[in-house]
């Protein structure tokens, strides 16, 4: 199995396409899409700009149909790190030795 694009890059890239814009879209400092653009080589988005607006991105055809696919991603990997968390247990073990002991 080829190993998927970075996630941040791909976290970045659902959330322009669901806020239409690259500005306003709230993403950690070190995700960007560009990387991810190039390596694809296709146009996801086209900026149009209205009158006196801020430019809107347009999600190509191709993002339109891949972009069920890439959130149904995100879910299913929640899903899996849920499953880890509720299997891990919470059970704690608390120790409780002398300073000299836990030393050595």
């Amino acid at each position: 199995m080829k190993a998927p694009v970075h996630l941040n890059a791909m976290r970045a890239f659902e959330a322009n396409a669901r806020h239409q814009s690259f500005s306003a879209a709230p993403l950690p400092s070190d995700s960007s899409c560009t990387g991810w653009r190039n390596r694809l080589a296709c146009r996801c988005f086209i900026a149009e700009r209205e009158a006196a607006a801020k430019a809107r991105l347009v999600l190509t055809e191709a993002t339109t149909q891949a972009l069920p696919d890439i959130r149904a991603g995100f879910d299913r990997l929640s899903l899996g790190l849920e499953k880890l968390k509720e299997t891990s247990g919470s059970r704690m073990l608390t120790v409780m030795v002398s300073p000299a002991l836990a030393a050595k």
